[in-house]
C-alpha cells in the first residue's frame, strides 16, 4: 500500500499497558503475530517502536503507549520465551518494563 507521495504506508497500533508489581506490563492491542521485539535492556519511552504486529496478513508498526516507560526486563523474569515471532491474543502480555531502572 502506498501514499500519494509514493512512500510505503505502514499502519500503526498503540500497545496497551498496565502497572504491575513495580513494573509496567505492555499488552497486545490486537490478535496477531508479534515480531521484532525489543531486546532486554532496551529503553522504551512513549511512542517508541515495540516491533511489528501482523494482523490478518498486514504488518502494523507497534508503538509504546503514552504512560509506558522503562527498561525491557529479560524474558525469564516474566515467564515469556523469546521466539522470532509469537502469537498473541488481545490483551496478552508482551513484555514488562522497569520504570525505575
Amino acid at each position: 500500500m502506498t501514499t500519494r507521495s509514493g512512500r510505503l504506508y505502514e499502519p500503526e497500533l498503540t500497545a496497551l499497558a498496565e502497572a504491575v508489581d513495580g513494573g509496567i506490563e505492555v499488552r497486545a492491542p490486537a490478535v496477531g503475530l508479534w515480531r521484532d521485539a525489543p531486546a532486554p535492556g532496551t529503553l522504551v519511552r512513549p511512542g517508541d517502536p515495540l516491533g511489528r504486529l501482523e494482523v490478518l496478513g498486514v504488518l502494523h508498526k507497534l508503538v509504546a503507549p503514552a504512560h509506558a516507560h522503562g527498561l525491557v526486563l529479560p524474558a525469564g523474569e516474566h515467564g515469556h520465551d523469546d521466539p522470532a515471532q509469537r502469537a498473541l491474543g488481545y490483551g496478552a502480555a508482551m513484555l514488562v518494563l522497569d520504570p525505575d531502572a
